[in-house]
């Protein structure tokens, strides 16, 4: 999945197309092209709602969560993510996951 979106990204997006909303959409459209998985947009679980869920839809299957956020600046690339990780965890957004098994 890295090697797909890294091609796609580096090969029609630019630096400045910096919108949280242009990921989402750009997102949830190469994820909704698999029919390996079910794909939920801005969908409530826990105390709150991910941008999007992205699940097997065999049981206990495989899942992800992405939350987008757009950094300032490079460096501060990995602190945003450790904060977007955090508000995964405090929000409890994989809770719907965890209740259907």
């Amino acid at each position: 999945m890295r090697d797909i979106l890294n091609g796609q990204l580096f090969g029609t997006i630019s630096f400045y197309d910096s919108a949280e909303n242009f990921y989402h959409v750009f997102l949830d459209n190469i994820f909704s092209q698999s029919e390996d998985y079910i794909v939920k947009s801005n969908r409530e679980s826990g105390n709150g709602r991910s941008d999007l869920m992205v699940k097997s839809p065999f049981l206990r299957g495989r899942f992800f969560i992405i939350e987008i956020k757009v950094s300032d600046n490079i460096d501060r690339l990995e602190e945003d993510a450790k904060k977007v990780l955090l508000q995964i965890e405090e929000r409890t957004y994989a809770q719907e996951l965890r209740q259907k098994g």
